[in-house]
């Protein structure tokens, strides 16, 4: 599911504030706050620069849009996980 969604964030939107706006709305139904979207900028940084990143994105994104780098599609769906474990998209009230 994480990353069915990161791969439609990246075939829908180009760019980072983007992807994260539509990965947000998709998830939250709701744009992402200020605060937020600078705690997923961060840790989306954080994923691209991981030691062995290079090599594990196969692995955790197996499914690369064509021309698209996939250690971008890889730290996407790292945030796409992120997103779907949260309380806010997981807990209906």
């Amino acid at each position: 599911a994480a990353q069915a969604l990161a791969v439609r964030a990246v075939r829908e939107e180009a760019g980072f504030e983007a992807r994260l706006e539509r990965m947000f709305q998709l998830c939250m139904v709701r744009p992402p706050k200020d605060a937020e979207k600078e705690r997923i900028a961060r840790f989306f940084k954080e994923q691209r620069t991981l030691p062995g990143s290079g090599a594990d994105a196969r692995r955790l994104a197996p499914f690369v849009p064509e021309g698209e780098d996939s250690l971008e599609v890889a730290a996407w769906t790292a945030v796409a996980r992120a997103l779907l474990n949260l309380d806010e998209f997981v807990t209906r009230e």
